[in-house]
């Protein structure tokens, strides 16, 4: 049977800290008209005591920071603000400038922040931000970037780029110790990573993948903002010859131009080494910083010193050049997990956002009032939360057919796998890779739930009102998958309007004569019933429940099980195979 690993491409964003370029005040420019003027408070969480840090809390100030999601140091922006000396620090202020290059021509992504801090020498910018064995170790960090940067151009001129992803596969054939023994066609890490340790090769070809992949800074800003997985596909089976084979299905944008083949794969293995190296020393940086306490550095109260008393949690800043990145960002949303409502509102140049901590986000109007949160250490800031479902409770709502068939069509998930999505009485079926054919129930015209699988998937409109993507939330786990199309590909396609969520009863019973019988194994026994209305499985301890069928499958709306029949060589139906959650029951009709 074929199981899948999932290769998590977590990219560990940078825990570094300001650089000393710092704010600068612009001078006498009162004048000038704003490019947004913005205004807000604080807020703190009742489990934080704050009171000593308060009395030591002078000359306070805000600063917009844009944190970068890579292995760049944050930067600031220039503007003007005025903060009460004293909580709740209204705040208000303007942006007379644009953000400096460095911000704009970046080839990582930034979000900028609103943070509060005191300005303990009065100099009119945060200049108290680094220990210094910190700054060391950030210095030898932008010593293996440049190299990546340097080696990065060099394999940018053999490349052809391809506008959009395109799907590709490669097969390795690995020995018994977990080692690259062989591969096929032209699959790209090898031959450089024949005989190496198995650890080593997976995490190379993980860095590959990235390269290959080339996000666009907006892309790699949803991704990583919001710390989900990025899944390429791998089936792995068993194998004559070797110990097993791996088919590794992934996208990607580079392309090796003609006739440059060889030096293209010759020079992607460094390329990739040296993205692992800043990976890896980019890691490090972060366990130091949290072993050392250097983290907590900025929020730690020192006479004469700059430091930190709030930031920003929930309220951020998006800066978009031009069109070609509006259109950049568009896309990239529709192809995460975030869920941002109303951005079609999304305009060139500042725009506010607002992000809970599942990521659901809305564009504000910059007369809506910003809150920063106060906070005394690090960790506060950089909190991880669960993913949570949007129905805590979902009760099934009767819903007609016409508001279903609008959701149904083929959602691209992951390479050479998409959901395909059905209509059905009061709900939807989902054909889920590996999970097979669920029934959800509808809570409302865009949520819908299966109680026994734990699964919900939400329906997201575009700003045509047309349904754009979908979220899917599983226990712990929240991915998406955008509408490719509103047809149904393949078998599936065929079946959906005689099959697909129809029960048996509704068919003449004399259709399905072979199928009823009593069914055995070893410790079990089955039995599928026709009545007047109804066809029937009773399998211990499911009891008894009405059998839908699609095709050769069969299951139940509310069940997270389905059943396959197989057939002897004269074609007579001989077995039934139970397909669970953790398990599968094989059990053979009886004569």
């Amino acid at each position: 049977m074929r199981f899948f690993l999932i290769i998590s491409l977590l990219i560990f964003p940078i825990s570094s800290c300001l650089n000393d370029s710092g704010l600068v005040t612009p001078g006498n420019e009162k004048n000038v008209e704003a490019l947004v003027q913005f205004q807000g408070k604080t807020v703190v969480d009742d489990s934080i005591n704050l009171t000593s840090k308060l009395k030591q809390f002078t000359n306070s100030k805000i600063s917009i920071v844009w944190q970068f999601i890579g292995f760049t140091r944050h930067l600031q922006s220039h503007n003007e603000s005025s903060v009460e000396s004293k909580a709740p620090f209204n705040f208000d202020g303007r942006f007379i400038k644009p953000p400096s290059d460095d911000i704009l021509n970046n080839l990582e992504p930034a979000i900028g922040g609103f943070w509060l801090y005191s300005d303990a020498n009065k100099n009119d910018k945060f200049d108290e931000n680094y220990h210094p064995e910190h700054i060391l170790m950030l210095d030898t960090l932008d010593t293996l970037k440049y190299e990546f940067l340097n080696l990065q151009k060099d394999f940018l001129e053999l490349c052809e780029i391809k506008n959009d992803p395109q799907n590709y596969s490669e097969v390795f054939y690995i020995g018994s110790a977990g080692e690259i023994i062989s591969h096929n066609h032209d699959t790209l890490l090898v031959p450089s990573a024949l005989g190496l340790p198995v650890g080593f090769w997976q995490t190379a070809l993980s860095m590959q993948i990235v390269l290959l992949h080339k996000r666009n800074k907006w892309e790699s800003f949803f991704l990583y903002r919001h710390r989900d997985v990025d899944i390429s596909q791998v089936k792995a089976k068993s194998h004559d010859t070797f110990a097993y084979e791996v088919e590794l299905n992934y996208k990607r944008r580079l392309f090796p131009q003609e006739g440059k083949e060889q030096e293209f794969a010759s020079k992607l293995f460094p390329y990739s080494i040296s993205y692992l190296n800043m990976w890896a020393y980019s890691k490090s940086i972060a366990k130091v910083s949290k072993e050392k306490g250097w983290d907590n550095y900025p929020y730690t109260p020192k006479e004469g010193k700059d430091w930190i008393l709030g930031r920003s949690a929930w309220y951020h800043i998006l800066y978009i050049p031009d069109e070609t990145s509006k259109l950049e960002l568009l896309d990239a949303e529709l192809n995460s997990a975030f869920v941002i409502s109303d951005y079609k509102q999304l305009r060139l140049g500042y725009n506010l956002i607002t992000c809970d901590h599942q990521y659901r986000c809305k564009l504000l109007d910059w007369d809506s009032e910003i809150e920063i949160n106060l906070g005394d250490n690090y960790d506060y800031f950089q909190q991880q939360y669960p993913r949570e479902s949007p129905l805590s409770n979902p009760v099934a709502i009767e819903i007609e057919s016409k508001t279903t068939s609008e959701l149904t069509g083929e959602f691209e998930y992951t390479p050479f796998v998409n959901i395909s999505v059905l209509n059905g009485d009061n709900g939807i079926w989902v054909d889920y890779p590996e999970r097979g054919l669920m029934f959800l129930s509808a809570a409302d015209s865009l949520n819908f739930f299966s109680t026994l699988s734990h699964t919900q998937i939400s329906f997201l409109r575009g700003s045509d009102s047309a349904i754009s993507k979908l979220i899917i939330y599983e226990d712990n786990f929240k991915t998406s998958a955008r509408k490719i199309s509103g047809d149904i590909s393949g078998e599936i396609k065929d079946q959906k309007n005689s099959l697909i969520g129809r029960p048996l009863n509704k068919v003449k019973s004399a259709e399905f004569t072979d199928v009823f019988g009593k069914y055995g194994n070893d410790n079990d026994t089955v039995n599928i019933k026709d009545s007047d209305t109804e066809v029937t499985l009773e399998m211990p301890p499911l009891n008894s429940f009405t059998l839908y069928q699609q095709d050769s499958l069969y299951s139940h709306p509310h069940a997270s099980f389905w059943f396959t029949l197989g057939k002897n060589d004269s074609g007579e139906v001989s077995e039934l195979v139970f397909h669970g959650a953790e398990e599968e029951k094989t059990f053979t009709k009886a004569e």
